[in-house]
Parts: structure tokens; sequence; C-alpha cells
């Protein structure tokens, strides 16, 4: 990023690299997702333990899964064995799902588009993930294009539908 002069990439999660500045956009959660067509031909996904007999689908950096239930405290957490990975590339792993080869853990705003045509459908809404911070991240300069300060500009946002 910062040989090729690339204006700022988003991140999900703060970076430890003291190179690069770093302005918190927002926060995200994470949903667990599958095809209405791998839901037809699969067991019931009634609870987090059901997850470990299905297929998973995982894209890094989403190699384990953490999901909790507010009104009861409980705490899941799933090193997921992947039946597929689509290594850091959380579309590929969106049309995965899509394609009906597993359940995605994944960031809401990667499928939600999805979830409203209803090519995805959403498991264990009961079960939240932890909201994740979205950063703005950039090479340090000594003066940021306009373009860059009206992103930085622009409210914190949560993304938890």
């Amino acid at each position: 990023m910062i040989g090729s002069g690339a204006d700022p990439a988003i991140r999900i999660g703060s970076l430890t690299d003291s190179s690069l500045n770093q302005r918190r956009l927002g926060r995200v959660v994470s949903v667990l997702v599958a095809s209405p067509d791998y839901l037809a031909r699969s067991a019931p996904v009634e609870n987090p333990d059901a997850l470990q007999s299905h297929s998973l689908s995982v894209a890094d950096p989403f190699q384990q899964w953490e999901l909790r239930n507010p009104p009861t405290g409980a705490r899941f957490v799933l090193q997921a064995a992947a039946r597929f990975r689509a290594s850091n590339e959380m579309n590929v792993a969106v049309a995965m799902a899509k394609s009906g080869i597993g359940i995605l853990y994944c960031p809401i705003t990667q499928c939600q588009r999805e979830l409203d045509q209803g090519k995805l459908a959403r498991l264990l809404p009961e079960w939240v993930a932890p909201a994740r911070d979205i950063y703005a991240v950039w090479s340090q300069q000594r003066f940021l294009p306009a373009r860059m300060r009206a992103l930085l500009s622009k409210a914190f946002q949560t993304y938890d539908s």
C-alpha cells in the first residue's frame, strides 16, 4: 500500500502496522447464512452445536466463529473446519454459500443484498456475533487529498441488521 501510493484501504479490525494511519469508520456484525437450497436438503440448524455436522464455508480471517445469545448470556465459539475455503475473498465465499455449498459466517454488509433477495437465509438470528470495527487505512502523508478528508469526516455507523 505504501509503495503503490494507493488511496485508503477499508479493513475490518485494527492494524498493528505503525507506518499506516487508520480511522474508525463504523462497526459491523457477522451473521450465519446459507442458501435456501442447502437448508432444504440439510438437517435443521436449531442451535450452534448443530453447525459441527454441516458443510462450512470459511473466508479469512473468519476461521473462528463466535456467537452469543444475549438473553441467556451463552457463548459459542467454533474453530470452523471448512469444507470449502475462500482465502481472503469474502465475495467468493458469499457466491459459494449462494450456490448451496454450505453455511457461511460473514459480515452482514457482504451478504445483505443476497439476504434481501432471498438468495441467502440467515441462521440462528437470536445468536449474535461481536461487532468488529471498520477502519480506513492509509499511508502517512503530510497533506491528505480532499476526497480522503471527505471520507474520514463521515459519521460513525453501525451495520447490524
